[in-house]
């Protein structure tokens, strides 16, 4: 059986119903004014590497987003 692991994932080639899924961190905060609005976003926070389907493919790395908003 041929298995594939990274960080804490590991992924069977030949059965894939045997994954072990690892837990992937994300925030957003968010504060609201008269007529703006400013957002922070971060996506995989502690950049674990996972695998998100059966081909094999890793996931996108950690993300940080702060946008600003002006509401009409």
């Amino acid at each position: 059986m041929a298995r594939r692991e990274i960080d804490d994932l590991q992924y069977y080639d030949d059965d894939p119903g045997q994954t072990m899924i690892s837990s992937v961190v994300d925030a957003l905060l968010s504060y609201n004014m008269k007529n703006d609005r400013i957002t922070l976003a971060a996506y995989n926070i502690f950049d674990k590497e996972y695998i998100i389907d059966t081909f094999g493919f890793i996931g996108p790395e950690r993300r940080v987003y702060l946008t600003l908003e002006h509401l009409f």
